[in-house]
């Protein structure tokens, strides 16, 4: 019977570690525009010269798998604050990502709009929804069980979000319609497709019991922005001796 209740509240408590770590991963702080924007860079630069290694290389450090995991998790505790919050995380990171994605294949240039790795990202077909599926069940369920942490690299690579938004900003920079609309209906495919798979395996781990975890976490994220916006605020007051 003991061994049952410890069982139960490691349980219990793995899950709250989760919340916690999702919320955490997914606050748009500095450190998270600091690895989107780099990350980027680096993923439009390999788009641009048709690398796949480098493409490979932005992917594994770009931090947006994190708010559409919470997306998921939102939609299961049924927080309107939770998806309201992961909705706007994503759209703000959409809107970065599109802007220096276009911005750096202008100045750097398209030496060519066919190559492999841009061409490869414009014609979504039914078989990329079930990757897209797939590949959040597999992110889910390894960020639900922080042993199998160590295959969220491989995940982000297959889950692959940055290169079809990024492509969709290199099709802005050519004004190349068929660029532009097939990359962003490949991103839109793979966010669909990763928030759904996630609502169904944090629902089917019992997470629709965290939400008081949740609201507690996102409570404490606004306490910690309110108090850094202040103490930036204060640091930038002019003193007496100025």
């Amino acid at each position: 019977m003991n061994s049952l209740n410890n069982n139960h509240t490691e349980n219990k408590v793995n899950k709250q570690n989760v919340v916690h770590d999702l919320i955490q991963e997914s606050h748009i702080g500095r450190d998270f525009y600091f690895l989107l924007v780099v990350s980027n860079l680096i993923t439009t630069l390999g788009l641009v010269i048709g690398n796949a290694a480098v493409i490979i290389g932005g992917m594994l450090i770009a931090p947006l798998l994190s708010p559409i995991l919470a997306l998921g998790l939102g939609i299961v505790t049924a927080n309107q604050e939770s998806i309201l919050r992961s909705t706007s995380v994503i759209l703000k990171s959409i809107g970065i990502v599109l802007l220096l994605s276009t911005l750096t294949a202008f100045l750097v240039g398209v030496p060519n709009t066919k190559n492999l790795e841009i061409v490869s990202r414009i014609k979504p077909t039914l078989p990329f929804m079930y990757i897209a599926l797939l590949s959040g069940i597999a992110a889910t369920y390894s960020w639900a069980r922080p042993k199998l942490s160590a295959t969220l690299p491989g995940v982000a690579v297959v889950v692959a979000l940055l290169p079809p938004l990024a492509t969709t900003g290199i099709g802005i920079s050519e004004l190349n319609r068929e660029i532009l609309t097939g990359s962003f209906q490949l991103f839109m495919v793979n966010l669909i497709g990763i928030a759904i798979s996630s609502a169904i395996v944090f629902s089917l781990l019992g997470f629709h019991q965290m939400r008081w975890i949740e609201k507690k976490e996102i409570d404490k994220e606004k306490e910690e922005s309110a108090e850094e916006k202040d103490d930036t605020e204060m640091n930038d007051k002019p003193t007496l001796m100025d």
